[in-house]
């Protein structure tokens, strides 16, 4: 048997899939909400909407550890999708620690920072006013969007943002640790829901951001959709080591993408 893995970390809960890639069909499937604690610090910032990600990495490991272990040693493939928008930042020297009694991988909470996520509304309208327009066919910025978070916090909190050196979308942090990559991927649909990406060129508006002193060194390499972004470095929870793990991807395309597939007159 072959198994596709999905998974798929929402703002609230984590799903995950298993995929059979012979019948095409779904042969289990486990969800598991997030268990957030409430963060005495931003009780004061009712506009600030952070998530911990070690919870949510948390979340994901006890969701996958549901399946029987059997079937988790058939999987050949990971695919991961997620909440569009949101920004983490870590350190890549020291972003998780990987356990290897229990096979599962632990976030350096003192080199990762939380999930800015896209329901965070810290950014005002004039805040949003004062950043550079993309040159992208789709020139709205709007607060949760990850490039307007960081100008957020090179404006208000530049020293927090000098402790990292990497940035990426929640999914993007998860395949970065199961790949151990130095630098983050991301793709296209992700790269574009920051904002300053543009399609056509498949590049990031390096020139108009470094004009107004964004760090861009903070930015992910983007890879096409469907490409690989490399392999996992460690047995994760009875998935083997060297398991292709694709480019994460956006939830609203996968959603669309899978209800056109079954729906095709829709």
């Amino acid at each position: 048997m072959s198994l596709i893995a999905g998974i798929d970390i929402g703002s609230t809960s984590v799903k995950i899939s298993l995929l059979d890639t012979n019948s095409q069909k779904i042969i289990a499937t486990h969800k598991n909400k997030y268990n957030f604690q409430m963060n005495e610090k931003l009780k004061n910032f009712p506009n600030y909407c952070q998530q911990d990600v070690g919870t949510i990495v948390e979340s994901i490991q006890k969701t996958l550890s549901l399946f029987d272990a059997q079937l988790r040693a058939n999987v050949k493939l990971i695919s991961i999708c997620g909440q569009m928008h949101g920004c983490v930042l870590w350190d890549n020297q020291s972003y998780y620690e990987y356990l290897p009694k229990t096979e599962e991988f632990k976030v350096n909470q003192t080199s990762v920072s939380d999930l800015y996520n896209w329901q965070d509304s810290r950014c005002t309208d004039q805040f949003i006013a004062s950043l550079p327009t993309p040159h992208s066919y789709n020139t709205c910025i709007s607060s949760g969007f990850g490039c307007a978070t960081i100008f957020w916090l090179q404006r208000h909190s530049n020293q927090l943002l000098n402790q990292f050196n990497s940035s990426a979308t929640i999914m993007d942090y998860v395949v970065a640790v199961l790949c151990h990559l130095k630098r983050p991927l991301m793709s296209s649909q992700n790269a574009m829901s920051w904002g300053y990406f543009d399609p056509i060129g498949h590049s990031w508006n390096e020139y108009i951001l470094k004009s107004h002193d964004f760090p861009i060194h903070l930015l992910p390499i983007v890879k096409k959709c469907g490409s690989i972004a490399g392999e996992t470095q460690f047995n994760w929870l009875g998935i083997k080591t060297k398991t292709p793990v694709m480019v994460a991807l956006g939830d609203m395309q996968c959603a669309t993408y899978a209800n056109l597939r079954d729906n095709p007159h829709t």
